[in-house]
């Protein structure tokens, strides 16, 4: 046996890529406690790992129901850990099997009509689309600008609904805008793309601007999905690489992106929120208010709410398939 417990040699990396699986902590510390040291009893376990002797048996279960341990009765009750190969192969698996019934699902779904997807034909009908576009905006609306593209703001400030939503501004340099959050990055790209609630879409190459005289612009604007989704991505990768977030504005900003609204918690330091949830599962719409208590930070974005009356909801980010709620706005109090 070690000197010391096994739990002081386990990397905390290790733990960290468990829990962007799914796993608890004490899950993870289990497994690769008795992955290490062979067949453990309880007490054994919770000495080695550092897991609560409450929580031993619990956590046991779940890594048994995974198919990542086996439990021995005899004499004495004993863990024993499956080899990785043969308990990732199952994990492996699962997520297969899972992906093929999704697929066969999307294949019998009847996909609703996609109503629109224009195109941006000059640099004036920029105006046109930026009231049509807030026209639709509830909640949040998210720019990238490049380097010098600043003064397309403008645009925006003449329009008075702007007064009424969350506005981030993704630029190379602090802008001059009465915005809630700037992010400020390295490298925006050459292109201006705006999201609007995460629904609609408005991309155009910035060449136009870059070497003036041009009237054409190949853009368009869209609330097809997967343009959604993939602007929503970008922008996401974008602000993670923010060298400095600038928050400005104390009215009371709403979030329909959650990576945005942990940036608004982690720098302005407000907890306190009302939030729209959907079940995953079922559709069903929740509307809680409560304090964010933990927020998890991974290749998929989470916070936990705790309600007034006790009740914790772990919530994650548009079009969220792991967690049981999908937030629509996030609202601070």
């Amino acid at each position: 046996m070690f000197d010391l417990p096994l739990r002081s040699r386990i990397p905390a990396e290790l733990v960290e890529r468990f829990k962007a699986l799914g796993f608890t902590k004490y899950e993870a510390l289990a497994y690769l406690t008795l992955v290490v040291s062979g067949p453990l009893t309880a007490s054994e376990l919770s000495n080695e790992a550092g897991i609560p002797h409450s929580r031993v048996n619990d956590t046991i279960a779940s890594l048994e129901r995974r198919g990542f341990v086996e439990v021995n009765i005899g004499e004495r009750k004993v863990f024993v850990a499956l080899p990785p190969n043969i308990a990732f192969s199952r994990l492996i698996n699962e997520v297969e099997l899972l992906r093929d019934k999704v697929e066969d699902y999307q294949k019998g779904y009847v996909k609703e009509e996609k109503p629109f997807i224009l195109h941006l034909r000059r640099t004036t009908d920029f105006p046109t689309f930026i009231d049509e576009i807030l026209k639709r905006t509830s909640h949040e609306i998210t720019i990238v600008l490049p380097d010098g593209a600043e003064h397309l703001l403008d645009v925006l400030s003449k329009n008075s609904a702007i007064d009424y939503i969350t506005v981030v501004v993704v630029s190379k340099r602090p802008v001059s805008f009465s915005y809630t959050i700037n992010y400020v990055v390295e490298d925006p790209g050459d292109n201006v793309l705006i999201l609007s609630d995460a629904k609609n879409v408005l991309m155009m190459p910035y060449i136009s601007y870059k070497y003036g005289g041009r009237t054409k612009v190949l853009g368009f604007y869209t609330n097809y999905k997967e343009v959604s989704w993939y602007v929503y991505s970008y922008i996401r990768k974008l602000a993670e690489t923010a060298k400095d977030v600038r928050i400005h504005r104390t009215y009371t900003p709403k979030f329909a992106c959650l990576f945005n609204a942990i940036s608004f918690y982690k720098n302005a330091s407000k907890r306190r929120v009302r939030a729209i949830i959907r079940r995953t599962t079922n559709g069903e719409i929740r509307t809680i208010i409560g304090d964010i208590i933990s927020v998890q930070e991974n290749f998929v974005n989470n916070i936990t709410i705790k309600t007034e009356e006790g009740e914790e909801y772990v919530i994650g980010g548009l079009f969220s398939v792991v967690e049981d709620w999908e937030v629509l706005t996030v609202e601070f109090l």
